[in-house]
């Protein structure tokens, strides 16, 4: 039992370290530009929840959130002022898990019959693209109703913004995140770091 809770405590401490050097890296590639993109950010998110499922998902998401909420106060941007509100840098992120992990679930489960094309890499990729299409609609949502000025001209263009970064996002999505997730998947299995590919959906395994 604590040979089990450690190894869990584990996991959580390497998906932090993973997702804080993900927004590292998406801040430094971004600061030409006048918005903090996310596009390493969601290749990370994506592979933890297709890999680990949805609490570990939930937990990579909420970091994500948390993290970018940090940014918005330490490091100015353009979109800053609308990240500084919790309801716009952390829910939209944590309710990604829902959307990759159920995605990435039931096509796994239509496709589990089929070659391994279908049965990995397509899950895969719709995951990782519903991860970045999911991560823009809802912080534009968001923007929209918690922003103090959701209908005014600065947050428009600033969804405008967000709107563009995410087709780069979602095309990382859907041809990144499977070509990490298949074959590292398949090592983890071997190694015992997930037992089995069903079990590879629960936590604390």
């Amino acid at each position: 039992m604590k040979q089990d809770r450690n190894k869990v405590i584990a996991r959580l401490g390497i998906i932090a370290a993973l997702i804080i050097v993900a927004l590292a890296l998406d801040t430094v590639i971004s600061s030409p530009f006048p918005i903090k993109i996310a596009a390493v950010s969601i290749i990370v998110v994506a592979v933890i929840c297709e890999l680990f499922g949805i609490y570990y998902g939930l937990f990579g998401c909420t970091v994500f959130g948390l993290i970018s909420l940090i940014r918005a106060f330490t490091i100015p941007a353009f979109t800053s002022p609308s990240f500084q509100n919790p309801l716009i840098s952390i829910l939209p992120r944590i309710l990604i898990a829902f959307f990759v992990c159920g995605v990435y679930a039931l096509f796994s489960k239509i496709f589990r019959n089929k070659g391994n094309f279908l049965k990995e890499t397509l899950p895969s990729s719709l995951g990782g693209i519903f991860c970045a299409a999911s991560n823009t609609v809802l912080v534009i949502s968001a923007m929209s109703i918690f922003s103090d000025n959701g209908g005014d001209v600065l947050t428009k263009v600033v969804q405008t913004f967000i709107g563009i970064n995410g087709i780069t996002e979602i095309l990382c999505g859907a041809f990144i995140v499977p070509a990490l997730v298949v074959p590292l998947k398949k090592i983890f299995i071997k190694k015992g770091f997930i037992r089995t590919e069903e079990k590879s959906e629960k936590v604390g395994e």
